[in-house]
């Protein structure tokens, strides 16, 4: 079963210009800035009032943006098809030696014709969720699989490319991006749980120590890791049903 639905919106110059892309090279992560609102709205948003409110504008003053995939704690839904052109990586931000800056080498001249564009939206306080973030993890993992990416190489900010500050979040903390790089590749690849030992547990003897275990997730609701005993710290991974965890003694 598929991370996310398609639901694609029309074809229109401003949001689904309906021009087919060069390949995917990379995949490119945003936030929404658009406190509360779920994936839905931005299905809305893309397909029905930006185009309606262009129609009102002068050419001048028209808006022409756009993704392919938004994601939010309970869903994800791609709204223009993979092979297809998005507006969302394409904007200047910053003039350098006379030309936009452009920072990803293998996405130049327009990362727009060579990147899937995959928008997580924030909660009312900025933030994102820690089921936005898992959801999102299960939709990249899935992406690099299609198209034969690397989780590390391969997913860059809006802001690595133009220097927008998108997404927001892993602007400021680099190392949440980080771990959300990690965490596509632990989907991708089977997850890894290095287990601290206990030098005092009987159980642990050094014939044992450096082997490898593996269970499988067989709760239907999956398993969340957290950084601490307690259902209110913060969550390392959500795992779903199925998963083969591997972890060292």
């Amino acid at each position: 079963m598929s991370a996310y639905r398609n639901q694609y919106i029309d074809i229109n110059k401003w949001t689904r210009p309906g021009i087919k892309n060069n390949g995917v090279k990379k995949l490119v992560v945003h936030y929404t800035a658009n406190p509360g609102a779920p994936a839905a709205n931005h299905y809305r948003y893309f397909g029905q009032t930006l185009p309606a409110q262009n129609r009102n504008l002068s050419e001048k003053k028209q808006t022409f943006a756009s993704a392919h995939i938004f994601v939010d704690r309970t869903e994800a839904i791609c709204i223009i098809p993979l092979n297809e052109v998005a507006y969302h990586a394409n904007d200047v931000q910053q003039i350098v030696n006379g030309q936009p800056y452009r920072g990803v080498a293998a996405l130049k001249p327009n990362a727009n014709f060579l990147s899937i564009g995959v928008e997580l939206c924030i909660e009312k306080n900025g933030t994102f969720h820690p089921d936005t973030i898992a959801r999102a993890e299960q939709v990249c993992a899935e992406l690099c699989k299609k198209f034969k990416l690397d989780p590390i190489n391969d997913i860059v900010r809006h802001y690595d490319i133009t220097h927008k500050i998108c997404p927001a979040p892993w602007v400021s903390r680099s190392q949440g991006f980080t771990d959300f790089k990690n965490g596509v590749k632990a989907r991708l690849g089977g997850v890894v749980i290095n287990k601290p030992t206990n030098n005092k547990s009987k159980t642990n003897t050094d014939s044992n120590k450096g082997r490898f275990i593996k269970n499988t997730v067989v709760s239907s609701d999956g398993l969340v890791l957290r950084t601490q005993r307690s259902a209110s710290s913060s969550m390392v991974l959500n795992l779903p049903n199925g998963t083969v965890v591997k972890y060292q003694l």
